[in-house]
């Protein structure tokens, strides 16, 4: 078995370009959706990355950011404009005129909504990586005197054939610090999005839709969406205790196990990520268990992915499960 500490090599892509260059790669990985941070999340933020950053660190090459977008080589404080963010948030000092303060609170909310930080593991600044980093942040609303209560998730990958057992406990690590609203994490894509998102979309509407096992982590363009549903259900199912609250008692599964850990409530869906094959018939029934259960959860508004998907197909992909019964 590969040492967690060993760069494993990407895998095979299921996309690239002409010239060989890759896409998009299968991958395992995890995406938490988080509570808005406040100035009190700092130490926990400021542990999380640090933790990060020594799992990770040593796998990423380049990182970008919503401040400067070509990419630059990686650097080991890079995952700390992650954790400087909920040190950014509060109000700025008041003029007491309400039209000067309005105005300050859109200058000030600039520079903290669409904050992005990546970063991957590619050879060059374009390529594509299974290894990668990636923190959103997106302003719902900004009110003058207010401190900023943004949508925010973290998500990270590494290659197929990293340890499972290692991940699952880097990702129940770093959500037992951060307040999670929910999480996933098991088998999905990795890619370079901001050169590649029409080709990362395409590759991942073929594959995602034969595979229902796959997690296609649209995230940035549906933060607010995320932030109040559950996007999908993942070889572990994490659910923080506001989204803990709104479901009933647990049902009786039969391929899943619950376990409390802290805050949290964890499904794990058997012993490995299993990617399914509707193609054959083969449907991961422990998650369609486990969808079954946070079906309240999951979006109900029509949401449209971006060309090549639909408004129909998105719908058809979110509720993926419901139309299988476990009978």
């Amino acid at each position: 078995m590969p040492s967690p500490d060993q760069k494993l090599p990407d895998g095979t892509p299921i996309a690239a370009d002409a010239d060989g260059t890759p896409i998009a790669f299968p991958a395992l990985g995890f995406t938490l959706q988080l509570e808005p941070p406040t100035k009190d999340d700092e130490p926990a933020w400021e542990q999380a990355m640090g933790e990060l950053t020594g799992w990770l660190g040593p796998m990423l090459s380049w990182t970008s950011t919503s401040a400067y977008a070509p990419p630059r080589k990686y650097r080991p404080g890079d995952l700390d404009y992650i954790a400087s963010y909920p040190s950014m948030l509060a109000a700025p000092p008041g003029f007491g005129d309400p039209e000067a303060d309005d105005a300050a609170a859109g200058l000030h909310a600039v520079s903290r909504d669409d904050y992005a930080v990546l970063c991957h593991g590619g050879a060059r600044s374009n390529d594509a990586s299974a290894y990668g980093v990636r923190f959103f942040a997106e302003l719902a609303t900004v009110e003058a005197g207010a401190p900023l209560s943004p949508c925010c998730a973290l998500r990270a990958t590494v290659p197929l054939g990293y340890p499972i057992a290692d991940l699952r406990a880097r990702v129940l690590s770093l959500a037992k610090q951060l307040r999670v609203r929910w999480g996933v994490a098991g088998l999905t894509y990795a890619a370079w999005e901001p050169d590649a998102w029409p080709e990362l979309r395409a590759a991942a509407f073929a594959h995602a839709r034969r595979h229902p096992g796959f997690d296609i982590a649209e995230l940035s363009a549906f933060l607010p969406e995320w932030h109040e549903s559950v996007r999908t259900v993942g070889w572990l199912t994490i659910l923080g205790p506001s989204m803990r609250e709104r479901l009933g008692g647990l049902p009786p599964f039969r391929e899943v196990v619950v376990e409390e850990i802290g805050p949290l409530l964890v499904a794990q869906a058997g012993r490995e990520p299993q990617p399914g094959d509707v193609n054959r018939l083969q449907i991961p029934t422990a998650l369609a268990e486990i969808d079954s259960w946070i079906a309240p959860l999951r979006p109900h508004v029509e949401l449209h992915f971006g060309e090549p998907w639909t408004e129909t197909t998105t719908h058809d992909w979110l509720t993926r499960f419901e139309r299988r019964s476990l009978g």
